[in-house]
């Protein structure tokens, strides 16, 4: 059975969520909720799916900004406070009244902890994936210097692998543009999120 593309409008925005029904004879199987990182999308999680869904029926949404769910311009669309509700409200949305386990990586894991945390009666189980948590990332930033060091080699390792996507791409992009991330296909005409520059800006 193949697997179904849904949108849910959750306070005004829009997320596109794919899910993927149980192959088992259970009747009423767990759910599975599993929450990518950055810049992902759903189909980052394409392995897990075909595997947990033989047991599990499994839902896995485009977080807000990526891929095709909604992507608000206001920045605090993105709060922290924000987020937790959302996603609080999808999962009441998608749960079939009843508590899921969700699976998190990476932003998907920042986004998680808290949320598992003021939201607890929504989920069974909480699985995190390359994601510290808060009082732990919170401690080590503040008193741990080799931490400190790190996070300053990701940054400055980051903006590399920025820098050289931009200087390959400016074949099909204008000299003076606008940096954002956008949804690509590769070759297999997969809809992936990718660094872009798009929208020249105002010649002076």
């Amino acid at each position: 059975m193949p697997m179904t593309h849904h949108y849910a409008d959750i306070n005004g925005i829009s997320l596109h969520y794919v899910e993927a029904t149980c192959l088992s004879d259970e009747p009423n199987p767990d759910t599975l909720v599993f929450l990518h990182g950055f810049p992902e999308y759903w189909g980052t999680w394409q392995a897990q799916i075909d595997y947990f869904r033989q047991q599990y029926r499994v839902i896995v949404p485009d977080l807000m900004g990526y891929n095709l769910s909604d992507k608000p311009k206001d920045v605090s669309a993105y709060s922290v406070p924000n987020l937790i509700a959302l996603y609080a409200q999808f999962v009441k949305t998608i749960s079939q009244n009843k508590a899921v386990h969700l699976v998190a990586h990476d932003w998907g894991g920042a986004i998680a902890w808290p949320l598992a945390a003021f939201h607890s009666g929504l989920f069974g189980k909480l699985v995190i994936l390359n994601a510290a948590h808060p009082s732990t990332f919170s401690r080590e930033m503040a008193v741990n210097p080799e931490q400190q060091k790190k996070a300053r080699t990701f940054i400055v390792s980051s903006l590399i692998t920025v820098l050289s996507m931009l200087n390959k791409m400016t074949s099909v992009c204008s000299k003076t543009c606008c940096l954002t991330v956008c949804m690509t296909r590769n070759s297999a005409n997969a809809i992936r999120p990718n660094i872009c520059a798009l929208g020249s800006n105002p010649a002076p």
